[in-house]
């Protein structure tokens, strides 16, 4: 595991002391940095970098064992890792049909169940670009040329180096009060903007946010997943496994769904709805969010909206419900950030947002469809930011 180090420069009249001569700076006088002034840090666990604003599976599948093109669960032992979208009573089905069983001792585990929801949870985003340790002793290095450091800190840099590996990622920060009186300390802000200007120069280009592991328990159970012996498989899969024999609902029905849910029969809508209750939801994923973010509340107007098999469905559509209102750009931006949380991102998706939002918005904010119009604005040139690209999944 690459381990993961922030490197403080604390610059304060305590941690610094005056440097009669510098060799920097046109020959002005700086402070030079006190041992107490660089503080090593380690915070955890380097997993990578992404353009995403969270961890995303492609990274996750880097650094995760291989997981089996086919998943055989008979009789087998399977563990569940917390925060996964699996009902117990879809886990009962799945004991009845298998004869396999749920223990509650990881190392005894055939099979051990983990989520995206679960290892989000467990690994943090960080907008700091890091430094390798060939950056860090750069770093170190300018500290020295610069003439910024006592004899004391000089040893406690060279501490610094031998006590990060050389496979490390360093964030490093240069720390200054915003509450000094820079008039009583010129040297002390000299100092600071020479460091300041060197990091700006030399850290590296961002890749977006960098996945870490941080704190003992969750690198404990990071270690653990990446390197368990056991077959690691995704909550999905096996709800897979459970809905197989379940239909599923093609992108092309949902224009007829969506009539029969905005029926003013209520039979009709009741009877779509059981439809989305009854089908392989994860195969259907286009349609059964897309019905249920834009057309909640003729959802909630039905004979069944408090049965079972619905109930089952609300729980795990719960962050598709409400709905957006057709007339405000959140409600597109929302919808899709949405199918990137639950990594369901397809074309199609895209593609039928689009549409909505130029008919509902900015076809008749930009008046495109009247024939008086002077401005052309066709949806082609609606398209996704680059960053979001990326989450788009094969449908």
């Amino acid at each position: 595991m690459i381990k993961k180090f922030n490197l403080h420069i604390n610059i304060t009249p305590e941690t610094t002391v005056t440097n009669d001569i510098s060799i920097v700076n046109n020959n002005e006088k700086t402070n030079k940095l006190l041992p107490d002034a660089i503080v090593l840090e380690e915070v955890g666990v380097y997993i990578g970098s992404t353009n995403g604003w969270q961890m995303e599976k492609k990274l996750l599948d880097s650094v995760l064992p291989k997981r089996p093109d086919i998943i055989d669960i008979q009789d087998k032992k399977l563990y569940r890792w917390p925060h996964l979208d699996l009902p117990r009573q879809k886990v009962d089905l799945l004991k009845d049909k298998f004869n396999c069983k749920v223990i509650r001792n990881v190392d005894k585990a055939d099979i051990e169940i983990i989520s995206m929801n679960g290892m989000r949870k467990l690994i943090e985003m960080d907008w700091h670009a890091s430094f390798t340790y060939s950056g860090m002793y750069a770093f170190l290095t300018f500290l020295k040329a610069a003439d910024i450091l006592t004899e004391s800190s000089l040893s406690r840099c060279r501490q610094v180096l031998d006590g990060v590996p050389k496979e490390s990622r360093i964030n490093i920060t240069r720390d200054y009060p915003w509450n000094i009186d820079s008039s009583k300390y010129p040297e002390l802000l000299d100092t600071s903007k020479i460091i300041a200007k060197h990091l700006d120069n030399e850290r590296p280009k961002s890749n977006g946010r960098e996945a870490i592991v941080k704190g003992k328990d969750k690198v404990d159970i990071y270690h653990h997943i990446i390197n368990t012996s056991s077959q690691l498989v995704f909550d999905v899969d096996i709800n897979n496994i459970i809905d197989e024999d379940l239909a599923v609902i093609e992108n092309t029905e949902l224009e007829n769904i969506t009539q029969m849910i905005k029926s003013t029969d209520r039979e009709n809508r009741s009877l779509a709805l059981e439809m989305l209750a009854n089908c392989n939801v994860n195969k259907s994923f286009d349609v059964v969010s897309n019905i249920y973010y834009w057309h909640y509340d003729w959802l909630k107007d039905t004979n069944n909206w408090n049965t079972v098999n619905v109930k089952a469905l609300r729980a795990k559509m719960k962050t598709f419900e409400g709905g957006g209102s057709i007339g405000t750009i959140y409600s597109y931006n929302s919808y899709i950030k949405n199918l990137v949380e639950h990594d369901k991102l397809t074309k199609f998706a895209i593609d039928d947002t689009r549409k909505r939002l130029y008919k509902n918005i900015i076809s008749d904010l930009a008046g495109t469809d009247n024939k008086g119009a002077v401005f052309n604005i066709d949806i082609e040139s609606l398209t996704l930011k680059n960053e979001l690209i990326e989450n788009i999944i094969n449908e």
